[in-house]
């Protein structure tokens, strides 16, 4: 093929060649779109003395800081009291009742949740941390421990699901003493179809 050829079967032969590079710049540009936009978000790659302004994969981050009470056998939406960073990829009020919204269009993201949790007790007892969707209820287990631990990690990757605005943290304690304290964090790192 003569790349400086005008003939219409090598001009079709050359666009068919790079199409697969053109599909993988384009998956690039897709996670650069921050936004929501159909345009690629390149401010959130300015660079302070080699350190990213905004990471490339933002997390977003929430704290309980004081005790909860738990409902016995019951599952508990935790409140977070604290926002320690949140660079947008999600809304949430520490004056609400702990649901999480989707600051721009949920279909097809996926996210790493992770964090911990700190009972009020070492009692032997089962408890379970879940990732509840709104308004879909569709749930999935991120921990669960029936022992003597006062701290319990816990992460999760959690694809959106079809038609959810939102979603909330939620604890079980089989014999409530309490929940101490909890972290949160929240990792956008991609987007499927």
């Amino acid at each position: 093929m003569n790349p400086l050829s005008t003939k219409a079967d090598d001009l079709a032969a050359s666009v068919i060649s790079i199409q697969s590079e053109l599909d993988g710049l384009s998956g690039l540009l897709d996670g650069w779109q921050r936004s929501g936009n159909s345009y690629p978000d390149l401010s959130f790659f300015r660079a302070d003395r080699a350190e990213f302004v905004y990471p490339p994969f933002p997390v977003a981050e929430f704290q309980r800081e004081t005790t909860q009470s738990i409902t016995t056998g019951a599952w508990n939406t935790v409140v977070f009291n604290k926002v320690i960073q949140n660079p947008g990829i999600i809304n949430y009020s520490t004056a609400s009742t702990g649901l999480f919204q989707f600051g721009r269009p949920s279909g097809g993201r996926v996210f790493l949740v992770f964090g911990k949790a700190s009972w009020l007790t070492t009692a032997g007892t089962f408890r379970s941390i879940k990732i509840e969707s709104y308004p879909s209820t569709t749930e999935t287990i991120m921990a669960q421990n029936d022992g003597d631990e006062v701290a319990q990690g816990f992460s999760a990757f959690y694809k959106v699901p079809v038609g959810s605005s939102g979603f909330g943290i939620r604890v079980y304690e089989e014999a409530a003493a309490g929940l101490g304290d909890m972290t949160l964090s929240v990792w956008e790192i991609a987007r499927a179809a």
